[in-house]
Parts: structure tokens; C-alpha cells; sequence
């Protein structure tokens, strides 16, 4: 029996939802309209210790995302959207058919496992779906290569995607005062690196909060309202080099009120591949 090596911290909480936005939203928070494209494969990991929920999601136009989302005190998140291209569709469903994975069981549970990881893994083609949950790295071996391409996917999608850091000029502010917020981006592979944007933005930041039923509301976001010449071109980052945006906010929402409180605070790169940045507190006091 083949043995999975895991490659993935610890993690704690049951199946989630990586609510982050994505990297190609419009700058007023809606999403823009979804090209053809469905989604071939998801993967939510979570389960352990440490208090951490991942999530990778496959889509038939090559898009594919990883999210490794801390849940508690705040959304400390890290999402990144990589091209793989068309051939993405072939590749999945060669990895499903190969290891017979529409044959297994709904469930490989050892309940003799502590503090276990669990594996959702939601397949999606085009004539059957499929939906298995394990937490047994002794499963059948079929199962234990699908988990292991799972790990692939994620190092090939971390391997792809630019660094994505942010930071704030400090963690409180007064009404009155502006906040300095500064997204830097970079490559630390071994070879350029090209990001396509779809319009002349290539950054934004963000404001949120999470309502009573855990879901986030935007307050603020940098683009709102601002016009954006539609095109399509790419940067080179070569390896090793890196970019920084910044921007000033005064605490005011889109909405043109002054938030107070606390606020989640976090940096976007608009491109593909992109990314969007650990999430930062800020409490804003008068």
C-alpha cells in the first residue's frame, strides 16, 4: 500500500466555503458575468490542530485556485488563481477515470484517527459527478494517487502564482486620519513570470466585515468608482524582482459614511495568475 506523505499543516475545522473574492471582480465588488466554464474539481481539506481550512477548486477553462484560509480571530487568507490552460479538462478527467474514482464508496472514515485531516473531493464531468470523503491516508490506493495529485495541483499552483504581501502603515486610526496600505508582489521562482490583467487596474485593497451568519460584507473597496480603460496586456516579473502599490484611505465606506470599529483589511492583484493577500484588522476610533 502506497503511503501519502502530507504535505499540508494542520487544520481544524469541518468542510468550509473559501469566500474570498475573486481576482477578476468588477472594482464595485459584483461579480463579473462567468465565461463557458464549469467547475471540474473541488477539494476542501480540513481537520487537525492548527486551525486551518484549504480549498482547491479545478475549472474546465484552466482556471485553478488554492486558498489556505485560517479561520479564528480573523480570516488570515491567502488565495491564488493560476491559468493552466484548456488541457486542464483532459487532465482531470484522465486522474478520475485512471483511478476509477467514480467506483468508490461515498465515505473511507477511520474514526481511530485523531485530530485527522478530512478530504472532500467533489468531481463535476461532463456525464457523471462524484463526492468522497476520507480522512484514511490508508485507503485504497486509487484513492491515495488521487490525494496525492491533490498535493501536485496545490505545489504546481503555489509554484506558478506571484508572492502576494500586504501591510498596513499601523493597526489603529482615528476619524480624521488617513491609513497607508501598501501591496507588494513578486516572483521567487526560478524563471519570469507574466500577469495578464483585463483592464488597466492591476491592484485594489479592500475592506470588510463578517456579519451574524459569518458571512462578509464589503464596506470600502480602492476602485470604487473609479473607471478603468478595458484592454488586455501583461507584466513580466523576473525572478526575484518585485512591485509595490499603495494607496491612502480615510476610514470613509462606499457608501460615503465613516465606518467605526473594527474592519478586515486586505490587498488584491488583479491579474492571472493573482492572488489576494492575508487579511489585517484595523480598528478605527473616534
Amino acid at each position: 500500500m502506497k503511503q501519502l506523505t502530507l504535505l499540508f499543516l494542520l487544520i481544524t475545522t469541518p468542510f468550509f466555503a473559501c469566500s474570498l473574492p475573486g481576482v477578476f471582480d468588477d472594482n464595485t465588488g459584483a461579480k463579473i458575468p462567468a465565461q463557458e466554464s464549469k467547475q471540474l474539481l473541488k477539494v476542501n481539506i480540513s481537520g487537525g490542530l492548527a486551525g486551518v481550512s484549504q480549498e482547491l477548486v479545478v475549472q474546465s477553462d484552466g482556471l485553478v485556485s488554492f486558498c489556505d484560509l485560517f479561520h479564528y480571530p480573523f480570516n488570515k487568507s491567502m488565495r491564488f488563481e493560476v491559468d493552466f490552460g484548456e488541457n486542464i479538462e483532459r487532465e482531470i478527467d484522465s486522474l478520475i477515470t485512471t483511478n476509477h474514482f467514480l467506483d468508490f464508496a461515498d465515505e473511507y472514515i477511520n474514526t481511530r484517527i485523531a485530530d485527522s485531516r478530512f478530504y472532500e473531493i467533489i468531481y463535476t464531468g461532463q456525464s457523471a459527478s462524484k463526492t468522497v470523503i476520507t480522512n484514511n491516508p490508508d485507503g485504497p490506493e486509487d484513492l491515495v494517487d488521487i490525494l496525492t495529485a491533490i498535493h501536485n495541483f496545490i505545489r504546481r499552483v503555489q509554484e506558478k502564482a506571484p508572492g502576494v504581501g500586504f501591510s498596513l502603515s499601523r493597526g489603529q486610526m482615528r476619524v480624521g486620519e488617513n491609513i497607508d496600505l501598501e501591496l507588494t508582489i513578486g516572483n521567487s521562482s526560478a524563471s519570469p513570470m507574466d500577469l495578464g490583467f483585463g483592464s488597466a487596474q492591476q491592484f485594489d485593497f479592500e475592506a470588510i466585515k463578517i456579519d451574524e451568519n459569518g458571512s462578509e460584507v464589503l464596506l470600502w473597496n480602492w476602485a470604487y468608482d473609479l473607471g478603468f480603460l478595458a484592454l488586455v496586456w501583461s507584466v513580466r516579473l523576473e525572478p526575484g524582482e518585485q512591485k509595490t502599490f499603495g494607496a491612502s484611505w480615510s476610514g470613509v465606506g462606499n457608501n460615503g459614511n465613516q465606518l467605526m470599529g473594527q474592519v478586515i483589511l486586505r490587498g488584491i492583484l488583479t491579474a492571472r495568475p493573482g492572488g489576494v493577500s492575508k487579511e489585517i484588522p484595523l480598528t478605527i476610533s473616534l
